[in-house]
């Protein structure tokens, strides 16, 4: 037996008529479980309330913060992802003077972290490439 959550019972158990009818109809097909079934579960929650768990919160807020060492912590070297094939994509972006100058410098392609959208790059490191598809900015220095 599916046991529906309490707040959602408390709602139920406020309506009445076509709106109830409505709302047990979307729990049934959402849950898997006969309206019937959702009947009894408003019923006994009438009768009988919410049943009280005891239950411990997962998070006790303090007044100390606990410091963290990081010295030891390795940094992430991000490392673009190259596209074998660059000339099967569409790495031309800019129509204007400025962006074919900068599209004339492009010798390697890569896919972009957020997207996943092809981008022209020149060789030059570093370099701090804006995804024309997503805006996202990444600087690569490798």
């Amino acid at each position: 037996m599916t046991q529906i959550q309490a707040n959602l019972l408390a709602r139920l158990s406020t309506m009445s008529g076509y709106e109830l009818t409505l709302e047990m109809d979307g729990i049934s097909r959402e849950l898997g479980i006969p309206t019937t079934e959702i009947e009894s579960q408003i019923a006994f929650y009438k009768a009988h309330g919410a049943v009280q768990q005891q239950t411990v919160p997962d998070f006790e807020p303090t007044s100390v913060k606990e410091v963290v060492d990081l010295s030891g912590a390795q940094s992430i070297a991000r490392a673009p992802r190259y596209i074998d094939q660059p000339e099967n994509y569409r790495l031309k972006y800019d129509p204007s003077t400025e962006g074919i100058e900068k599209q004339a410098q492009i010798k390697q392609a890569i896919m972009c972290e957020s997207c996943g959208s092809p981008l022209g790059i020149p060789a030059i490191r570093p370099i701090e490439v804006t995804c024309p598809q997503c805006g996202t900015q990444t600087l690569y220095s490798v």
